[in-house]
């Protein structure tokens, strides 16, 4: 897989439902980390993608792999609200066998500043994660969890990065995973985060803890966003559900117009809504892909519409 020229691996993973998002999230990432793109290589694991939304995707300078967990799972509530796909991220460990660095980025994110030179940050550790910022709970029953130290710092999944000066057996760290993963299916509140936080402590690893600013969530003020090197759509924020961005329209435009398919699956609209943009057929433009519910919620497509007027970034 590796490019012998490529000392990094940029990594996502994602499936069918937010495959629109991952597009944005590559194209901001080309666009804003030049430096980091040209000595990496971006790699997708895509878990139950249609052809229309891969072909899409396969239009971006990206190596595609289909992924699929390699163990037999029972598929529990919180699993399947995350999709198997986010355990994709278990691979990033067996790619160090490959990369002298890799980095893991969530799909629903925009990258607004070069990260090539973050893995200055883990020189000594070897891997570095974002804080949360209270002990949240990460399994049901904490005390169905053997020696797991819920007093002990948890480490956000929705970004990380690994350098191979990590002192640990890579495909070692993965196979637990996966195990643990299969093990605790049942118990798992937010599922990757859990298994993670449970792997550091089971080989002893203390992760750098990284600035908020590589995973700022888009609920939080303009002036905040600004700084952001990357704004994740955590939480009610989110461009595809009522709120302008002004990059990510742009390129969610492009998607559209690569065959990408619409987001209208994940949307809350109401049925009169969609009634209304077929029967105008409004639903073929992007604008009306995007704009927030006009019968719903007047007052947000009214700000959506001026954002987008004027260009507004946020």
């Amino acid at each position: 897989m590796n490019n012998q020229n490529k000392k990094t691996a940029i990594v996502f993973a994602v499936n069918d439902l937010y495959a629109f998002c991952l597009y944005v999230s590559i194209c901001s990432l080309i666009k804003n980390s030049p430096e980091l793109v040209r000595q990496s290589d971006i790699i997708v694991y895509l878990y139950d993608v249609s052809d229309a939304n891969q072909k899409a995707l396969s239009t971006l300078n990206v190596k595609i792999v289909d992924y699929n967990f390699p163990l037999p799972i029972t598929e529990a509530k919180a699993i399947k609200n995350f999709s198997l796909a986010s355990f994709a991220r278990y691979e990033c460990f067996n790619l160090l066998n490959e990369y002298k660095n890799v980095i893991y980025l969530d799909s629903d994110i925009l990258v607004q500043k070069e990260l090539s030179t973050c893995f200055d940050l883990i020189k000594d550790s070897g891997i570095g994660l974002i804080k949360e910022k209270t002990n949240i709970e990460l399994f049901i029953q904490k005390e169905k969890v053997e020696n797991f130290d819920t007093t002990k710092t948890i480490f956000n999944s929705g970004f990380f990065i690994l350098g191979n000066n990590l002192k640990l057996d890579f495909n070692e760290m993965a196979d637990f995973c996966y195990k643990e993963t299969v093990k605790h299916s049942q118990n798992v509140y937010l599922p990757d985060q859990a298994i993670l936080n449970l792997a550091f402590q089971h080989f002893n690893i203390v992760p750098t803890s990284l600035e908020m600013i590589y995973n700022t969530p888009a609920s939080l003020s303009t002036k905040t966003l600004k700084k952001a090197t990357i704004i994740h759509f955590t939480g009610h924020r989110k461009p595809w559900n009522y709120y302008y961005f002004d990059e990510f329209y742009k390129y969610y435009k492009q998607w559209i117009l690569n065959g990408g398919m619409p987001v209208d699956k994940i949307r809350k609209d109401s049925k009169a809504y969609r009634y209304l943009l077929q029967k105008l057929s409004l639903n073929k433009f992007v604008f009306f892909n995007l704009c927030p519910d006009i019968l719903k919620k007047p007052i947000k497509a009214l700000r959506f519409f001026i954002k987008f007027i004027f260009k507004i970034k946020y």
